[in-house]
């Protein structure tokens, strides 16, 4: 049985936005006898940068080495639910070794032996579901509760890591289907960086206590 995946839950960010857009404000009242204000001078070049959010899961060739936070509440939890895949995979050998077993004697054994064994087979196959369901269910319930407050602060942080080097766009490019970018336009290792020395791993950031299953 393939063990379960939780880095799976893909850090959810948005495909393409606009870094900096900001509320506007009424403009203040011209005083009396100031001369009128003059057009606004057009703006200036667009500055888009690229983020690839595959690497922030992990070890990668652009030796990122992923964001610390995601990586260390993703491996808490997998720690947390070991026993549960140890629990299936134990299921699944026995399934696996009594359906083999049927195969082998099939010609040679008693009916009734054989019967036995489908029907154990058949436990085991019911519990093997109802216990993968289960574990899938109380898996994504803590990814939800554990991962999704890390990818919402990388989305808040990405758009404040934008506007402070003036990005006028960020595109991730591992949503947006792009033909060619430019080495000097990928801001992903950057980024990883900078989020990793302002916002490091520690206990707190795993996984809450009190919350194992």
């Amino acid at each position: 049985m393939n063990q379960i995946r939780l880095s799976a839950a893909a850090v959810a960010l948005a495909a393409l936005f606009v870094a900096g857009a900001q509320a506007q404000t009424a403009t203040p009242a011209r005083p009396a006898g100031a001369p009128a204000a003059q057009p606004a001078a057009p703006a200036g070049p667009a500055r888009i940068a690229v983020i690839d959010s595959r690497y922030f899961r992990g070890t990668d060739e652009k030796g990122t080495g992923g964001i610390a936070r995601y990586i260390t509440a993703a491996r808490t939890l997998e720690s947390q639910f070991q026993p549960q895949v140890k629990d299936l995979e134990g299921l699944q050998t026995r399934y696996n070794t009594i359906v083999e077993n049927i195969k082998k004697t099939a010609a040679v054994a008693k009916p009734e032996d054989i019967e036995k064994q489908r029907q154990q087979a058949a436990d085991l196959e019911v519990q093997i579901k109802r216990k993968s369901e289960d574990l899938e269910r109380d898996v994504n319930a803590r990814q939800e509760q554990v991962m999704r407050p890390i990818e919402q602060d990388v989305f808040t942080f990405i758009q404040s890591f934008a506007q402070q080097r003036g990005y006028t766009m960020v595109i991730d490019i591992a949503r947006v289907p792009v033909l060619f970018v430019s080495d000097q336009m990928d801001i992903t290792k950057e980024f990883i960086a900078e989020y990793n020395r302002t916002r490091p791993a520690t206990a707190s950031t795993a996984a809450p206590a009190g919350s194992r299953p």
